[in-house]
C-alpha cells in the first residue's frame, strides 16, 4: 500500500513538472505581449528592473501552482476526468496562484514586509490585487498547465490500462 502511494506521488510530481515546463515553454515562445514572454526582457526598451520583477513573480507563482497541481492529482477529484473541468480548475488555480504571488513580489524589495503591510492597509488596494492576476494572464497559464496535466494523465492511464488487455 505504501509503494502505491509513493508511485502516485512520484507520478503526480512528474506530471506537475512536465505540464509546468510545457506551458512555460509555450508561453515563452508565443509572440504575445504579456509578462510571461521572456523575449520581452531580452531586448527592446525593457529594463533589468522589469526582468527582475518577472523573476520575482515567477519565484512565488510557479511553486504555488505546482503545489495546486500536486494536491489535485493526488486526490484525483473530477477535475482530471474531463478537459472542461481541467480548464476551469486551471483558470481558478492560475488566478489563485497569481493572487498569492503578486503581493509577495514586494518582499524582494528593501523594506518589503513594511511595504506589503502598508499596501494591504490601503483602502482600495485589495481591488488592485484582485485585478492584477487577470492582467498578468496567470489564469490563462493555469489553464494551459492543467490541460497539459490532464493530457499527460490521460496518456499514462491509457498506457497503464489500455495495453494490458491487448496481450
Amino acid at each position: 500500500m505504501t509503494s502505491e502511494a509513493s508511485v502516485s506521488n512520484v507520478r503526480a510530481a512528474i506530471i506537475g513538472v512536465v505540464s509546468l515546463a510545457l506551458a512555460y515553454a509555450l508561453f515563452t515562445l508565443l509572440p504575445l505581449k504579456n509578462p510571461w514572454n521572456l523575449m520581452l526582457f531580452l531586448g527592446g526598451d525593457k529594463s533589468f528592473d522589469e526582468a527582475w520583477r518577472y523573476l520575482q513573480f515567477n519565484s512565488v507563482y510557479l511553486p504555488v501552482l505546482f503545489l495546486l497541481v500536486l494536491v489535485c492529482l493526488r486526490r484525483r477529484p473530477q477535475v482530471m476526468q474531463s478537459p472542461l473541468w481541467a480548464l476551469a480548475y486551471g483558470a481558478l488555480a492560475g488566478y489563485l496562484a497569481g493572487l498569492v504571488a503578486y503581493p509577495f513580489m514586494s518582499l524582494f524589495l528593501p523594506g518589503g514586509v513594511a511595504r506589503l503591510l502598508n499596501s494591504l492597509s490601503l483602502e482600495h488596494a485589495w481591488q488592485g490585487f484582485l485585478v492584477i492576476p487577470l492582467g498578468m494572464l496567470s489564469w490563462l497559464f493555469g489553464m494551459i498547465v492543467w490541460l497539459n496535466a490532464y493530457l499527460i494523465d490521460m496518456l499514462i492511464r491509457r498506457r497503464k490500462y489500455g495495453s494490458g488487455g491487448a496481450s
